[in-house]
């Protein structure tokens, strides 16, 4: 870890993962409010029907219809991100950085001996 280029990697790939946590998150947020407004759309869609007001039916199954195509493709990205930090983590796991979470570190490092076997650490060096 004395190299600087190694160094300048393991600090560009730790910019990389703040980034990509981030937006994860945020992509999170964004499908829990999704599903929020998916509820209440079909709620207000159920009303109108029971009160046999098929205009506003007509908009509302619209909206519906807009918003778990939305949802679907926020879905899709928060998996992709999720991806990204699963790899990147594995990475600096693997190149020797240390996490602050204990808990998270040994999710990860049970799913990197799984991948590449027991002596994981060795084969670094």
């Amino acid at each position: 870890m004395n190299d600087p280029s190694i160094q300048s990697t393991m600090e560009t790939m730790l910019e990389w993962l703040e980034k990509a946590d981030l937006c994860w998150q945020r992509a999170l947020d964004q499908v829990d409010l999704l599903q929020d407004k998916l509820c209440d759309l079909k709620a207000r869609c159920d009303r109108a029907k029971a009160t046999n007001f098929k205009s506003l039916q007509y908009v509302l199954k619209q909206r519906i219809l807009i918003t778990e195509k939305v949802l679907k493709m926020y879905d899709l990205y928060a998996d992709v991100k999720a991806d990204q930090v699963f790899n990147l983590r594995i990475f600096l796991m693997l190149n020797g950085h240390d996490f602050d979470n204990p808990l998270i570190d040994d999710i990860f490092e049970e799913i990197i001996e799984a991948e590449y076997g027991e002596d994981w650490r060795r084969s670094r060096y």
